[in-house]
């Protein structure tokens, strides 16, 4: 999630206002700070411990002098409020004794930051290890002026991606999560930058930081900026695929959407004219002249609704204060309110979720939905019969009584009692409610998600009560406080289980040799269709299978001309019944020559469950896949129980590797079974890669999920948007196959069984093979729902083969399904026994004797690079234009090319072998002679001619797309035969951006 680390609305007039909500609701009052997790999983309190004195010796001018300083302890300790349990402590020492003055957790609560004075430490909080000390850098003085610090922490934390930020003047450095490894240094950041705004997107790719009217954005893993944007605050959308950004220059507003990654500026507005226009309307609708009156903008007070979506702009007209709020995309006026008492009512307000919360003069607030205009009026309760309602309340009386929670559902009141005790009322703001009471010395805050609030007691111990007890109170009443445990939380460690019987009915087929297709003539050979997965999409399906018989051969070569007759049936079954013949389907085929390097993640289980023995041999699985390797592809590997440890990092190195790699067995592990966040942290070690054209994580599994901070929906929407690959091996009986087949399935892996220590030896590299040869049967669909498909092969008459899969092509909102709590990848439609083919009820059509609509070709991995990711392109485009381009020329009328015009066609092709990932158009275009439509077909058949040539001299055809232009983009005046000759040309760009 996006983590902002300072944030400050700049209000002029109401900054006190919105400074001190947020204090309230998010800090302690005590001389001791707290901190939350922004998922409201984990709570944190410092407290003092002691000071001593400690001889520090110094070299001054060659000399050691000795010198007594004070140093002084503090203890942080962290607990897990949902399962109410002590999580670990951290100590600091400090030679100042101003305190801890402030804890900031990572997004899902796994870093912690902590600052006092210029000192800040992060530890990583599940293992109790210190990642990192920092000094806040000060600016030096300048012209015998006062130095000046850094005035906001200095620390970001990507949430899947495992790493954290640290910045400071002229400084802005990334690093590892797991160790506290330095991963990038990002150029460019100016001198004595002075930050406003450092976050983390929320998709983890970008590092931003704002200040001096500036926006700087760097991408995850590399040091060069990516972009330096003019502007007073920015948001990313939350699909991430577009950033906002608003510049305010005097009383001129404007914003700007730039598309990611490329940067490209979509939209521009400008609100002064929208305003202008905005009152001219209203001049007409009094009955003035348009243009009678203006609006002048109120820049202090104007701001984006965090998902950048929203434009909330404050402006004057005639003295009194308008509120109007703008769609950043389409410019479109979503709403607007106009103060009738001209004293400034819109003014505070503050953003909650998509709503804005007004604090009115009168006795009510206000919450008011931006997208759909509803309304919320919450009635004030506070009033202690003075006739001073909640605004001056606010300010005045209630300053350090009332507090709100951050979704502004409930607010807690402070009553005082006695010295030591007192009274807090709660209530929900939504319904008319008595307050429920709390007894305690203090109210600590409400945590981020809004769910507890946190009190001190008398002691000093600390508890909670939920908030939610208050709506469900049958009537008002005491709530009882939740102390929380100084007991530490359970490990969910697992004790060693053996090996069980082979199911009767299992059956794992195993590739034991590659055969080419043109052997399976021997009629004693019988190949059939094994299921591999399946990569939806709303039009567009493939069913990827192996070729294999028996024996474990697997049959290579079935792509091509002189074969495709094989692939003799393919019928699809639409969501209304129907059962239609697909006679236009591709077949692909990928095999590991062909492909480019791959990048593998080992995700190895080393829970207690797993034994020591098997652990040993699990690691002698993953040392025999290390050695075994090709030489260009890439390993990392991770191990994990409910912690997670990075053995290797990613290396093509066999020696790097190895040395990584640790022979210990359960030596640091042997506790719960985190899947998830190991599967993540494989992830992780991809993020950035380039010159890869698969990527892929391979998660090993003895036991189910127990022990992760992370969501299943999180991993599979990181998985789909940077279009990796999981593929899951479940080991032995205690397993969720449904769980591990959701991983696989929705982000286009396999799922494999196995039930043998002794199958750990092959496991890896069978999955290795499998995952570069493969053939992908691609055909479209236009309909959505659940589908079912039978896949057919005849070898001959005698030697057939079938394979049924159901599947559902509804495509899932990513951004929906990592928002929510629920498990969105549910149980997956999959591939259907021979047995169960009746009960599908598919009409069976007869075989496919016209083979004229197949297609077939060789796979490329060029529409599975994830464009996120994909490597710098400026090189690579000067190299492209660089190249001598052949001036094909063609025949009159005609896709004929003029002899010796082809000369240097080669350096084309050469090109694209050299860049695999790289894709290109040909354009065609023609001289003037002739119909418009004809020109442009003519021009097509001609960029298609020059397509074949390349595609003949190895290329993959899917790399290569065409297009006509005919007559549209002449290079000289259609005058003369010559011109008209030099305009009958093709081009060539590179697509990729």
């Amino acid at each position: 999630m996006i983590m902002p680390l300072y944030i400050l609305r700049n209000m002029k007039c109401w900054i006190l206002l919105l400074v001190s909500l947020f204090f309230l609701s998010h800090h302690s009052f005590s001389q001791n700070p707290v901190g939350y997790s922004p998922n409201g999983l984990f709570f944190a309190h410092s407290e003092y411990l002691n000071g001593f004195n400690q001889e520090k010796t110094y070299l001054v001018n060659g000399k050691e002098k000795t010198k007594s300083v004070g140093f002084h302890k503090y203890k942080i300790s962290v607990y897990n409020i949902r399962k109410n349990c002590h999580v670990n402590d951290f100590y600091f020492l400090a030679e100042e004794k101003n305190g801890i003055d402030t804890i900031i957790f990572s997004p899902d609560g796994r870093l912690m930051y902590a600052r006092s004075d210029k000192i800040c430490r992060i530890w990583n909080v599940p293992k109790g290890d210190l990642l990192k000390d920092f000094t806040i850098v000060v600016e030096k003085p300048l012209n015998g002026k006062k130095e000046k610090e850094i005035d906001f922490d200095p620390f970001a934390a990507a949430w899947r991606d495992n790493y954290f930020v640290l910045s400071g003047y002229g400084m802005l450095q990334s690093f590892n999560g797991f160790d506290g490894t330095a991963v990038c240094n990002f150029s460019r950041l100016p001198p004595r930058f002075e930050g406003e705004k450092f976050q983390v997107s929320p998709d983890d790719l970008y590092i931003s930081i704002s200040g001096d009217n500036k926006v700087l954005i760097w991408k995850n893993g590399t040091s060069r900026m990516l972009k330096r944007l003019s502007g007073n605050g920015y948001e990313f959308t939350p699909d991430c695929k577009s950033i906002v950004v608003m510049r305010n220059s005097g009383n001129y507003l404007y914003t700007y959407v730039y598309e990611l990654p490329t940067f490209l500026r979509k939209k521009k507005i400008s609100y002064n004219n929208l305003l202008r226009e905005y009152a001219k309307d209203m001049d007409v609708a009094e009955g003035k002249r348009p243009g009678t009156t203006v609006f002048k903008i109120d820049g202090a007070k104007c701001s984006l609704t965090p998902d950048g979506r929203s434009m909330i702009v404050v402006a004057i007209r005639d003295g009194k204060e308008h509120l109007l709020v703008y769609n950043t995309i389409t410019s479109e006026l979503r709403m607007s309110m106009m103060d009738q008492g001209g004293e400034g009512s819109f003014c505070p307000y503050n953003l909650i979720n998509d709503s804005l919360m007004f604090f009115r003069k009168n006795e009510i607030k206000v919450l008011l939905n931006i997208y759909n205009g509803y309304s919320t009026v919450f009635e004030d309760y506070s009033d202690d019969g003075s006739g001073k309602g909640a605004f001056s309340g606010l300010f005045k009386r209630n300053k350090k009584d009332e507090f709100y929670s951050p979704d502004f559902r409930y607010r807690l009141v402070r009553k005082p009692m006695f010295r030591d005790l007192k009274r807090f009322e709660l209530n929900t703001l939504r319904v008319k409610q008595e307050p429920s009471y709390i007894l305690a010395s203090e109210f600590v805050g409400f945590t981020p998600d809004s769910r507890y609030a946190i009190m001190k007691m008398q002691d000093g111990r600390f508890g909670y009560v939920e908030s939610r007890a208050t709506d469900m109170a049958m009537e008002p009443g005491e709530l009882k406080v939740t102390l929380l445990d100084d007991g530490d939380c359970p490990i969910n460690a697992e004790k060693p289980i053996a090996d069980v019987e082979i199911p009767a009915e299992y059956e794992y087929n195993r590739i034991t040799g590659f055969r080419h297709i043109s052997e399976i003539n021997d009629t004693a050979v019988y190949a059939k269709l094994i299921m591999k997965t399946m990569d939806l999409g709303d039009t567009m399906v493939s069913i990827q299978v192996h070729l294999m018989d028996k024996d474990g051969n697997y049959y290579y070569g079935a792509a091509s001309d002189d074969w495709k007759q094989i692939w003799c049936n393919l019928l699809l079954k639409d969501p209304s019944g129907k059962t239609r013949q697909v006679a236009d389907f591709e077949v692909e085929e990928f095999q590991e020559r062909d492909t480019l390097p791959n990048a593998i993640s080992l995700v190895l289980d080393h829970s207690g469950s797993m034994g020591e023995d098997r652990a040993v041999a699990l690691q002698g699985a993953a040392k025999t896949f290390i050695n075994q390797k090709k030489p260009d592809d890439a390993v990392s590997v991770v191990k994990y129980d409910q912690g997670v440890g990075i053995e290797a990092r990613l290396n093509k190195d066999k020696s790097l590797l190895l040395s990584g790699l640790m022979m210990q067995g359960l030596l640091g592990y042997g506790g719960g079974t985190a899947l998830l966040d190991g599967t993540n942290a494989g992830l992780s070690t991809l993020a950035g890669v380039r010159g890869f054209g698969r990527q892929a994580v391979i998660l090993f599994t003895d036991g189910m999920e127990n022990s992760s901070y992370l969501k299943k929906n999180d991993i599979i929407t990181r998985a789909i948007r940077e279009k990796r690959n999981i593929y899951t091996i479940g080991f032995g009986e205690y397993i969720s196959e449904d769980y591990l087949q959701s991983l696989s399935y929705y982000t286009s892996g396999s799922y494999y069984r196995i039930y043998r220590t002794e199958d750990f030896n092959w496991i890896f590299e069978d999955i290795y093979s499998k995952m570069r040869n493969y053939y992908r049967i691609r055909f479209k669909t236009d309909t959505t729902g659940i589908h079912t498909a039978l896949l057919k092969i005849c070898i001959d008459d005698i030697r057939k083969d079938s394979l049924v899969v159901a599947f559902d092509n509804t495509q899932i909102d990513l951004e929906k399904a990592q928002k929510s709590e629920k498990d969105v990848f549910k149980v997956p439609l999959t591939h259907i026994s021979r047995e169960e083919i009746s009960l599908q009820r598919i009409e069976i059509i007869p075989d496919i004797s016209d083979f004229t609509k197949v297609g077939v070709t060789k796979g490329t991995w060029t529409d599975e690079w994830p464009d996120s990711l994909a490597p710098d392109l400026t090189d690579i485009e000067i190299e492209f234009e660089q190249i001598k381009f052949p001036d094909i020329k063609f025949v009159f009328d005609k896709t004929v090319i003029v002899p010796g015009t082809d000369e240097g066609i080669e350096d084309v092709a050469r090109f694209m072998e050299k860049y695999p990932f790289i894709r290109i158009e040909i354009g065609g275009h023609t001289d003037n002679f002739g119909d418009d439509l004809y020109n442009q077909e003519l021009s097509g058949r001609r960029a298609e001619t020059v397509k074949q040539v390349i595609v003949d001299m190895g290329i993959a055809a899917g790399r290569i797309e065409t297009k006509g232009y005919g007559e549209s983009a002449p290079v000289l005046e259609n005058t003369t035969d010559e011109n008209r000759q030099v305009n009958r040309r093709v081009e060539f760009r590179i697509l990729n951006e």
